[in-house]
């Protein structure tokens, strides 16, 4: 996982984001591996995670490409209430 810090209202808040994996079916193909990111909130007190922020599951069957979108998220200090839309705008420019 990596480590995204974001600043909000002058506190440093902290979000893990992680590669996540699961099986879609598609009626044509069958069973597909996809890849998608979940952001975990962590305490900056504590620096324990204290729930789940943000999920997008069904990203892309690239992990690579996934892997890359992981790497900006992080680089770029997104906000969990960016993910989807940048996962879908990813997936739209990739297409």
């Amino acid at each position: 996982m990596d480590l995204c810090r974001i600043n909000t209202n002058n506190k440093e808040n902290s979000y893990l984001c992680e590669i996540i994996q699961s099986e879609i079916t598609i009626e044509e193909i069958g069973s597909v591996t996809v890849y998608g990111l979940k952001l975990y909130h962590r305490d900056p007190d504590t620096a324990k995670l204290d729930g789940e922020s943000c999920t997008v599951e069904d990203i892309c069957e690239d992990i690579e490409a996934v892997r890359h979108l992981q790497k900006l998220i992080t680089e770029l200090d997104v906000s969990p209430l960016h993910l989807k839309d940048i996962a879908e705008d990813f997936v739209s420019q990739s297409q």
